[in-house]
């Protein structure tokens, strides 16, 4: 399973209490579950983390967030799996904002937020303590954007990447009884480009050379970022 965040972008042409404020109505109630999610989040002191899952993941409008991403994050930031999605839309929102709108401060985005009613009046002071980490980290943010737009130059990028496993039952000859069953990975893949899946399935053996396969590939991007930082 796999989701993608899609948060509405804000005309950055405008005050930021006006562009809150002409948020669609269900918008503006998903963004509420996700800051009350947030803010519980940060009162048991979960700040840094938010802040440091935000610029390693690349976490703005639009990022797809896998099941076994989604598990992580719960995990990293003690939520529920199945409240990630709410969580990361406000996260998502909040960041894109930031980032497009350089003078905003923490203290002018929750006022607009609590006047467009999607931050509570008693959870201002914890929503102002995550707005203003992502302030202060804005540079490393839009580094990350601009490495994500340099690499997905060009060709489809991928978006997400979906499983689920399947049982196949090999039956006896007379369909009275099943002699055995193999598992059989379902895989569903998505690029940024089209709007047309790929379906396939993998045997167990194809999983474990595809896991070999991509940790020798995250070797390599280890190895040529340390070079580049050493060039740098």
């Amino acid at each position: 399973m796999s989701s993608s965040l899609q948060p509405l972008y804000i005309d950055p042409s405008l005050p930021v209490s006006e562009a809150f404020n002409e948020l669609p109505p269900g918008f503006k109630i998903f963004l509420k579950n996700g800051f009350s999610i947030l803010t519980k989040a940060v009162k048991a002191g979960k700040t840094t983390e938010f802040v440091k899952t935000v610029i390693e993941n690349g976490i703005t409008a639009g990022t797809p967030t896998s099941r076994s991403a989604a598990v992580e994050i719960a995990k990293q930031l003690s939520v529920k799996v199945d409240d990630v999605h709410k969580l990361l839309a406000a996260v998502a929102f909040s960041t894109s904002t930031v980032v497009a709108q350089q003078s905003l401060s923490s203290d002018d985005f929750v006022q607009a937020g609590v006047r467009a009613g999607f931050i509570d009046a008693d959870e201002q002071y914890l929503a102002r303590q995550f707005i203003e980490a992502l302030v202060q980290s804005r540079i490393p943010i839009v580094e990350i954007n601009e490495k994500s737009r340099v690499a997905s130059r060009l060709l489809p990028s991928l978006t997400t990447f979906s499983t689920v496993v399947d049982v196949r039952p090999a039956f006896n000859d007379d369909d009275s009884a099943v002699r055995f069953s193999v598992p059989v990975v379902i895989a569903h893949i998505e690029n940024d480009s089209t709007n047309d899946g790929i379906w396939l399935q993998m045997s167990k053996r194809q999983v474990q050379n595809l896991i070999a396969d991509l940790q020798l590939v995250l070797t390599r991007i280890d190895i040529i970022e340390k070079w580049s930082a050493e060039k740098a």
